[in-house]
């Protein structure tokens, strides 16, 4: 008998003994289930919030960058009007997107013609310049997504004291999707560095030139 109110003895303090770190498991246990219905909660609220805003903010965006170059247009022309051999020569995007392989069509420069950038992760997009002066600069297009989305650009020159003014200008309608929209609002944090550097790239080799460069500025 006394054996065996010792052993009930012993199993009462050993169950006593588990009680705690049960209790610390199953206390840790809801901390976490708390903890993840926050951040799931906050997710949703901070989504919610988003599309609330996107819902007030313009479809149409516009990113415009300009520079000022020593020099007269004709010597500027050569490289925006020529998709092929101007472009690659100043546009930092060019020069970044490194997975790029390119095919051409229609004339070499000016309007109509077209380049077609064939990417390896995926997404192809299609520029063409729809509008060309020697004097004044470019307008162009530039569709993705199998044309479900395009962009509109222009490239056009300006007299300025110091030489010629180069305004460059992207935009787009982005629709009624407020995260679209949302994407629309910050296109110019997103596109403007790029168009600044492709800029100076431009003047730094328009001007690294004294003569009218050999790019050719006419249809062949």
């Amino acid at each position: 008998m006394i054996f065996g109110n010792q052993t009930v003895k012993i199993l009462r303090t050993h169950r006593m003994s588990l009680r705690p770190e049960a209790t610390n498991i199953e206390l840790r246990r809801r901390v976490h289930m708390k903890v993840v219905k926050f951040l799931l909660g906050s997710a949703l609220g901070a989504i919610l919030i988003l599309v609330a805003i996107g819902f007030f903010l313009p479809s149409h965006w516009r990113v415009e960058r300009h520079v000022v170059i020593k020099a007269t247009p004709d010597r500027i022309y050569p490289y925006i009007a020529n998709l092929k051999n101007g472009w690659p020569q100043f546009s930092a995007i060019d020069q970044e997107e490194r997975d790029m392989s390119y095919e051409y069509q229609g004339p070499e420069v000016g309007d109509g013609a077209i380049r077609i950038l064939h990417s390896k992760s995926g997404g192809n997009r299609v520029q063409k310049i729809t509008k060309a002066d020697p004097n004044n600069g470019i307008d162009y297009e530039i569709s993705m997504q199998g044309g479900g989305f395009v962009m509109y650009g222009s490239i056009n020159m300006r007299p300025d004291t110091d030489g010629t003014k180069v305004i460059w200008v992207n935009a787009g309608d982005m629709g009624a999707n407020p995260m679209y929209k949302i994407m629309g609002y910050l296109m110019d944090s997103l596109m403007g560095k790029a168009l600044q550097k492709s800029l100076d790239n431009l003047k730094e080799k328009v001007e690294g030139t004294s003569t009218k460069t050999n790019i050719s500025s006419s249809a062949e």
